[in-house]
């Protein structure tokens, strides 16, 4: 996996996925930074926050190193009180619970040999209000959430 955070050559000469990456970056900000930069011509990274118009083939752009890409929204309490580490949305949108790291396939994830998926979204939504588990609509294939740190397994 390439660290988009390194990059330090003109769009034109990143490899396919690199530039399909930096510009799925466009106009994207959570919080208070941007998730793309462009390299200005004094060597300062500039936010590149617009959300129209192409990167420039000539540009040097990056992934923010102080933006952090939106996971799923799992309640805290949730991670305290069970043994699964991952959090995953399928293409339908629904969200599973997984044990064990799943990994990316063409069209879905897939589990290790005895690891354990439970479906959460149905059963949290008849049994407690209604929980929104994805509020930045990521798409499904970058929808991977790892237990927070420090939220104790069990």
């Amino acid at each position: 996996m390439t660290d988009l955070t390194k990059i330090e050559k003109p769009f034109m000469f990143c490899t396919e996925k690199e530039q399909v990456e930096l510009t799925a970056l466009i106009g994207v900000s959570i919080g208070v930074s941007y998730a793309l930069q462009i390299l200005s011509a004094g060597g300062d990274w500039l936010p590149r926050g617009h959300r129209v118009g192409k990167l420039e083939k000539g540009c040097i752009y990056r992934q923010n190193p102080d933006w952090n890409p939106p996971k799923l929204d799992v309640p805290d309490w949730f991670w305290k009180n069970s043994t699964f580490n991952w959090a995953i949305m399928d293409s339908n949108g629904y969200l599973y619970l997984c044990d064990m790291e799943p990994r990316k396939d063409v069209s879905g994830w897939g589990m290790q040999f005895g690891a354990k998926r439970v479906r959460l979204d149905k059963a949290f939504n008849k049994m407690f209000k209604p929980h929104n588990f994805n509020p930045h609509n990521v798409p499904w294939d970058k929808s991977l959430t790892k237990r927070p740190e420090g939220k104790l397994n069990g």
